[in-house]
């Protein structure tokens, strides 16, 4: 399959029920252990990372999962894809719970569900060459004989914005931005359905981001991705988002349409994060009115009571 037959992202006016339900998250917990001793160590306690999160992504939509450092948006999204352990909660994609599949039934369902890590300088191999990094994916799920496998790394190369002639070259003779260009063309190499894309802009210099976001744009849109979009970059979230959940230590406590959060968010942690948010004109940075939150930052181990939205 190439990116010319791959259907198209349902047009924005199509509402999410005509769309239907890719990807449904019910209750989903991961919690690590925290142990004491050294010879002989004992369980004392969990870090509750993620604490029943529940959601649902739309096919074609882009959810965006924002939230400060620490609060548990990268888990959830290793948590989907197993790599992370998860503790309880139901995870359905396309009507099966990926947290059940085991063996070549697991192994067959995550063919259609890839991850771009946050980091580019460390999520490539650097003792592969650019066609090889490309190219493993295809070759561990027996895509076609060497030839239709070097036509498709060719293809992704040129959909991401790189050139073919870079295929002998090795991961440290590029910037993070071309960097960030070969992860993705790698997450994309299987024609997946989902995507959990892990903060890829916040490595990258400013001039950078920009390029990558209407990158991920632009390949949403084109090849009809279903994407979540892990980030503490609220600006390039009203860009990229369709809604937008946001997380406080391993809780969601606001979930809406883009719109409505920038617009009228409704719990005070998403009105502090809204207010974070950098304004160009000095004068209207001025004239907004500050939101400071009260307090110390909360442990997950045990976490507080949950907070009234």
């Amino acid at each position: 399959m190439t990116a010319r037959d791959l259907p198209s992202t349902p047009p924005r006016t199509v509402s999410r029920e005509q769309r239907g339900i890719l990807l449904s998250v019910r209750n989903l917990k991961v919690h690590f252990p925290v142990t004491r001793g050294t010879f002989f160590p004992r369980v004392v306690g969990y870090v509750r990372a993620v604490d029943g999160v529940s959601f649902e992504v739309a096919r074609g939509e882009t959810l965006a999962l924002v939230g400060e450092s620490g609060c548990g948006k990268s888990t959830v999204g290793r948590a989907l894809l197993r790599l992370v352990p998860a503790a309880a909660g139901r995870v359905e994609f396309e009507g099966e719970d990926l947290l059940a599949l085991k063996g070549r039934k697991l192994a067959r369902v995550r063919r259609n569900l890839q991850m771009i890590f946050q980091d580019p300088f460390s999520s490539l191999n650097p003792r592969m060459t650019v066609g090889r990094i490309i190219a493993e994916p295809l070759r561990a799920n027996r895509y076609g004989n060497a030839a239709t496998i070097d036509a498709r790394v060719h293809e992704l190369m040129a959909l991401c914005g790189l050139s073919p002639r870079h295929l002998r070259r090795y991961p440290h003779e590029f910037s993070g931005g071309q960097r960030q260009r070969i992860a993705i063309a790698r997450a994309l190499a299987l024609s997946p359905a989902f995507i959990v894309a892990d903060e890829p802009l916040s490595a990258l210099d400013v001039s950078i981001r920009a390029q990558i976001m209407n990158l991920l744009v632009s390949l949403q849109r084109s090849l009809g991705l279903t994407m979540l979009f892990i980030s503490h970059d609220l600006a390039a979230v009203r860009h990229l988002a369709d809604r937008v959940a946001v997380m406080y230590l391993g809780r969601l406590v606001e979930l809406a349409p883009a719109e409505a959060i920038y617009a009228r968010p409704a719990h005070p942690y998403t009105r502090a994060l809204m207010a974070s948010i950098p304004v160009p004109d000095p004068a209207e940075a001025r004239a907004r009115p500050p939101v400071i939150l009260q307090g110390e930052v909360p442990s997950p181990t045990p976490p507080p009571p949950r907070m009234a939205v």
